[in-house]
């Protein structure tokens, strides 16, 4: 799942990951409250996403409280997620440790938009939703 209210981030990073892996199904959210819908109905029927690739700053609710309310949910606190910002600065990657979160600088390469398609592959797999 990505959860994007940039548009074209959004389209850009599921074209890096379709490339990577092919048949991958990709959703999307623009906001951390959407996100939350998505993962409840996804819990419901038995198909929570892999990983969740989420921008920090979104409008109604932002990638630090989406955070806090997964990790905060017993039945979610275990979902991977990646948190991204345009900006690198130390409270979001102190933020994201506190978390147990992974936290990257937006790539502005197609190298380090393919790198972090690959980190996002690899933790599917590694969860076992891929081969």
């Amino acid at each position: 799942m990505i959860a994007d209210d940039d548009q074209d981030d959004i389209e850009i990073l599921t074209t890096a990951l379709k490339e990577t892996y092919g048949s991958l199904e990709v959703l999307v959210a623009n906001n951390g409250k959407t996100v939350l819908e998505h993962l409840k109905k996804t819990q419901l029927s038995g198909t929570i996403p892999c990983v969740l690739v989420m921008d920090m700053n979104m409008p109604q609710m932002d990638g630090r409280e989406t955070v806090v309310a997964i990790k905060s949910d017993n039945s979610l606190k275990d979902l991977p997620i990646l948190l991204f910002s345009t900006a690198k600065n130390r409270t979001d990657e102190l933020f994201a440790q506190k978390w147990g979160v992974h936290f990257f600088q937006k790539p502005d390469t197609v190298q380090g938009l393919a790198d972090v398609a690959n980190v996002i592959i690899g933790m599917c797999r590694e969860k076992g939703f891929v081969a």
